[in-house]
């Protein structure tokens, strides 16, 4: 006689409901995971973006500091712009060979976090402090967009670099970072501890 049998319809509907359930709990941080994965891989291809500008830089590097500008305290306060005025941007690099296009069509770069195009430029700096030629990638600040730790914008014409997840209208704005440190009160018997709020600029500058 076969003793063998198989899943009740009841033991599978039970593991469903908690494979289910582990999903509901688990999705959230494999969510923030993958999107964690794309905005890495968008820093990379920016950063791709910058080495290319500086590649572009060094050969034009006399026409570049010419047309740097500085403040008193040695930062740049304007760089570099070619014959219309304008900053380069990600199309001039696809057409001058520097960078490959990913838009058949089109000279485009696009975003690994939503697919749209980049839009900002690459900024090209001569820097007293480096005796060389900078390329940074930004966008124009947007008062009413969400930033990120690592993303680059322009306000007041120089470029800024985002410390930490900033909320909307958060440019000049800072945020509390905590430290806990152990003061020792007595030697035999116990300790304190102090914590001590830091305040810190969502924002800081990177442009030289």
């Amino acid at each position: 006689m076969n003793k063998n049998k198989g899943f009740t319809l009841v033991e599978l509907l039970s593991a469903m409901v908690i494979i289910a359930i582990v999903l509901v709990i688990l999705m959230p941080g494999i969510l923030y995971m993958f999107k964690d994965v794309r905005r890495n891989t968008l820093y990379n291809k920016i950063s791709t973006i910058e080495v290319a500008g500086k590649k572009y830089a060094s050969n034009i590097k006399d026409e570049i500091k010419d047309k740097t500008t500085y403040n008193s305290d040695g930062t740049t306060n304007t760089c570099y712009t070619n014959s219309d005025g304008n900053e380069l941007t990600i199309k001039d690099l696809i057409d001058l060979g520097y960078v490959e296009s990913e838009v058949t069509g089109d000279s485009a770069v696009l975003s690994p976090v939503d697919s749209s195009k980049l839009l900002g430029v690459i900024r090209l700096c001569y820097c007293k402090s480096s005796l060389d030629v900078e390329a940074y990638y930004a966008e124009e600040y947007d008062a009413n967009k969400v930033y990120h730790k690592g993303d680059k914008v322009i306000y007041n014409g120089i470029v800024y670099k985002c410390d930490a997840d900033a909320p909307a209208g958060s440019m000049g704005s800072t945020y509390n970072s905590s430290n806990t440190t152990t003061k020792s009160v007595d030697r035999e018997k116990n300790t304190t501890l102090v914590t001590s709020s830091v305040s810190k600029l969502y924002f800081s500058r990177v442009q030289c």
